[in-house]
């Protein structure tokens, strides 16, 4: 067989299989480019509606306006440890939606990722601290009732499924993220302090992360338990 012979004989194996993977990732390559097309343009858009250049809106804020790249340190931990729980939950839930019969896990899990990303968001951005109150024209203690409320039914509806795992971490999480909110204003040697309700806050999400972590390892291995058949295909995390 010559060379010539050998590299077609390559090529026909290659161009199939390069045919099978593109179909298969079509759909994938289509949402990637929709959901970058989408923000770039978003992000022209608010650099027009805001009359600033567009590269503010694209670089980094630090380079933006020029201070050391460490300010802000621990607002963007909270904000990346938020995000790291919202991919955790969200994607444990994309995995075991139809090999888990626990239902109540699964929404558990998809409502408590939803919250963790419009958190991440909230915090990253400042909603309920300065966007949306100008938007709607109204004070921020509003935000925090409807985050009350919101915390309050998050509670109530989970509150078999919390106590179902590792519910120390989740109600350690919850007692941070709650004393957080003007906490120093009760003592006064902490008052200089303003960072302390961030600090608390930190606290709150890192036992936040560390919760759900363990939750969705958990729900794994209760599912591969529960089916044996799809047992090689759910790994057991420690």
């Amino acid at each position: 067989m010559t060379g010539l012979d050998l590299t077609t004989k390559k090529k026909n194996k290659i161009y199939p299989a390069f045919l099978k993977q593109l179909v298969e990732l079509l759909p994938t390559l289509l949402l990637c480019g929709a959901l970058a097309s989408s923000g770039s343009l978003f992000t022209i858009w608010l650099a027009d509606y805001t009359d600033n250049p567009v590269w503010k809106l694209a670089k980094d804020a630090a380079e933006v306006i020029g201070y050391p790249a460490y300010f802000g340190l621990l607002a963007s931990w909270s904000s990346m440890l938020w995000m790291a729980t919202a991919a955790i939950c969200l994607f444990t839930v994309a995995v075991i939606w139809r090999v888990s019969p626990d239902r109540a896990a699964r929404r558990f899990l998809l409502f408590s990722g939803l919250l963790s990303l419009a958190l991440a968001v909230d915090d990253l951005y400042l909603l309920h601290d300065r966007i949306l109150p100008k938007l709607i024209g109204t004070s921020e203690s509003v935000f925090y009732l409807l985050y009350l409320f919101l915390m309050t039914g998050y509670l109530v509806v989970f509150f078999r499924q919390i106590i179902r795992f590792d519910y120390i971490l989740f109600w350690t999480a919850f007692f941070f993220l709650a004393f957080s909110r003007g906490f120093y204003n009760l003592v006064p040697s902490l008052r200089e302090y303003y960072t302390a309700n961030d600090m608390l806050k930190y606290f709150g999400i890192v036992f936040w992360l560390a919760f759900f972590a363990r939750t969705a390892a958990k729900q794994f291995r209760r599912d591969a338990v529960s089916n044996p058949t799809r047992r090689g295909e759910v790994s057991e995390i420690n």
